[in-house]
């Protein structure tokens, strides 16, 4: 290979699953080169975390089956720290997890550098991807609001008179679900229209006071501003409840209806491509989108497929937060080779 080309593992440790690719990296312009491969591995650490003794743990079981996951993904790509650097970002679990610190020193061990970011950062990376994926598509990069909704925080991010913001918000799928059914002490199974509506008010009570006051992104939410949806709760979650490339905050009400009318089954059937496993859990996300969008006054996410948090990583380049901007740095790869 050329001395100019590096070959990286990226890593995004999602706190439902970790994203990974395979990338060629051209290092005198800091720019990808080829793709090679990539693949997603589900591991719900937020699950881990919202259901261990204490709810901010991860535990000895679930930090073995992490480290076997990470065994797998090396095994996937066939590769190891001596042929490729393998590094990435770990987010909202990590920054859950007081012993997330202890978990990622034992994947040291494993030949992965792997960082603990704030959702500042998770924010820049999404927004990053986000230019990355129109100017890929050639469209319009025009006034745009990135949305990313992960398991365990979301964030909503903009550029505004030149200055990058993110809007951190506290919940995501996980342990929104979680926190919510225990609020109507319904663990599982779908809710019926009584007690999605006591979700619908526990949400706005927890979401929309201080969305709200963010005026950076809810006083700019006008119809000459895009907002993205990225992410697999949006492109695999609740695009899969409608037949176009875009949801209305109509859409949303409708369907959060429609989910507590009816059965397992009637759903499976009335949205083929939504797994039957991700039912329940996309009737609370609905609820969730629902408060925040009312709160930000968001009437339709487009969605954007192919805005992967992987390919920020792999040149990420100290492009408006300096944390973990040196993921690359030979320093930390001359141990393992």
């Amino acid at each position: 290979m050329d001395h100019e080309m590096e070959l990286r593992l990226a890593v995004d440790m999602g706190s439902g699953a970790t994203k990974t690719a395979l990338l060629q990296v051209n290092k005198a312009n800091n720019t990808i080169y080829q793709v090679l491969k990539e693949a997603s591995f589900e591991y719900k650490y937020q699950e881990c975390i919202s259901t261990s003794p204490d709810s901010k743990t991860l535990t000895k079981q679930c930090q073995d089956e992490g480290i076997h996951l990470m065994r797998s993904i090396k095994d996937y790509y066939r590769v190891d720290s001596l042929q490729v650097k393998m590094g990435g970002f770990a987010t909202a679990w990590a920054r859950n997890a007081e012993n997330a610190q202890e978990y990622l020193q034992k994947l040291e061990g494993e030949g992965f550098h792997i960082v603990k970011i704030s959702q500042m950062k998770e924010g820049e990376l999404g927004y990053t991807a986000t230019m990355q994926c129109l100017a890929a598509q050639h469209k319009p990069i025009t006034h745009a609001l990135v949305w990313d909704i992960g398991g365990g925080s979301f964030q909503l991010d903009i550029t505004y008179d030149s200055k990058f913001h993110v809007y951190e918000g506290a919940y995501g799928a996980g342990n929104f679900a979680a926190e919510a059914r225990k609020a109507i002490n319904k663990s599982s199974g779908l809710l019926n229209h009584t007690e999605a509506e006591a979700i619908k008010t526990w949400a706005f009570d927890k979401i929309c006071p201080s969305l709200k006051t963010d005026t950076l992104v809810s006083g700019n939410t006008t119809e000459d501003i895009s907002v993205y949806g990225i992410g697999k709760l949006m492109n695999a979650g609740l695009h899969s409840l409608v037949n176009t490339d875009y949801i209305t905050h109509s859409d949303v009400l409708g369907l959060i209806d429609y989910f507590a009318e009816h059965s397992q089954t009637e759903l499976h059937n009335a949205f083929p491509r939504l797994k039957t496993e991700f039912i329940e859990e996309s009737q609370t996300n609905l609820i969730m989108v629902n408060a925040i969008m009312e709160s930000a006054c968001i009437n339709q996410i487009n969605f954007l497929e192919g805005a992967h948090a992987t390919y920020a990583i792999a040149v990420e380049n100290c492009a408006m937060l300096t944390e973990g901007c040196d993921i690359w740095n030979d320093q930390y790869y001359n141990n393992y080779s």
